[in-house]
């Protein structure tokens, strides 16, 4: 692991190889070392903290299994005055055949995208109802394995309205966790597309008397000769 801090606010975080060869025991090269291959990083991170009021974090992972291939990304922006940006991208090709024929449940593409958008001062809607974010996406030969990321307003006063519309920077959802062998979605050959939106709402109190969540998605399931199929599941 290879750790690069340049003062407090600006730090990368990257997992390198190396493989050597250690000379043979009696040999006058015993003692020496010599480099056979370099491993690439398989996970990349970057943070910046308060450059100016501005947050980042985002991290790839390049994943590499046989004859799989899988690259994810996210990225979380923290910006003052608006909120938070999130970003996920995932997308490879699974083959799990080496004489498979493609876009079969052996050897096929897929993808994932999605994104939300976090506001710190909530956009009213009616009396008792602020917005605060909106996210969603789509994916395809894919499905999900956690859900879109939840607010968590604490509670600080009965009354709603009891002060003005904001989330403070720890109501803000994580940044999503990712990695080869963790992800919110994973590949999957029968699921032929599916689509997601989120809208998180709440009081005009900042969401500290009550915060909800309103979620669709949809679901179009594929057939094995990777033609579509039909309507799944409609999720609200």
């Amino acid at each position: 692991m290879l750790t690069i801090n340049l003062g407090d606010q600006l730090g990368a975080t990257g997992d390198l190889g190396f493989r050597f060869k250690l000379g043979e025991e009696g040999s006058s090269g015993f003692n020496e070392f010599t480099l056979e291959e370099f491993l690439p990083p398989s996970t990349l991170t970057v943070e910046i903290d308060d450059m100016g009021g501005v947050s980042l974090r985002g991290q790839i992972s390049f994943c590499k299994s046989g004859l799989n291939e899988r690259f994810i990304g996210a990225l979380r922006v923290g910006i003052p005055s608006l909120g938070q940006i999130n970003l996920y991208a995932d997308f490879g090709t699974q083959r799990d055949n080496l004489e498979a024929e493609f876009n079969s449940a052996q050897y096929f593409n897929f993808f994932a995208i999605e994104g939300s958008v976090i506001l710190s001062s909530g956009i009213v809607l009616f009396p008792g109802v602020a917005l605060y974010g909106l996210g969603g996406g789509v994916y395809h030969h894919m499905r999900r394995t956690a859900p879109l990321p939840t607010l968590n307003m604490e509670r600080v006063s009965e009354t709603s309205g009891a002060r003005v519309a904001s989330a403070d920077r720890g109501s803000m959802p994580p940044a999503t966790p990712i990695s080869c062998a963790s992800a919110p979605f994973e590949p999957h050959f029968e699921t032929f597309m599916g689509f997601g939106f989120k809208a998180y709402l709440g009081d005009n109190g900042g969401g500290s008397a009550y915060n909800f969540d309103v979620e669709i998605e949809a679901v179009i399931r594929g057939n094995p000769d990777g033609s579509v199929e039909g309507l799944q599941s409609l999720t609200f």
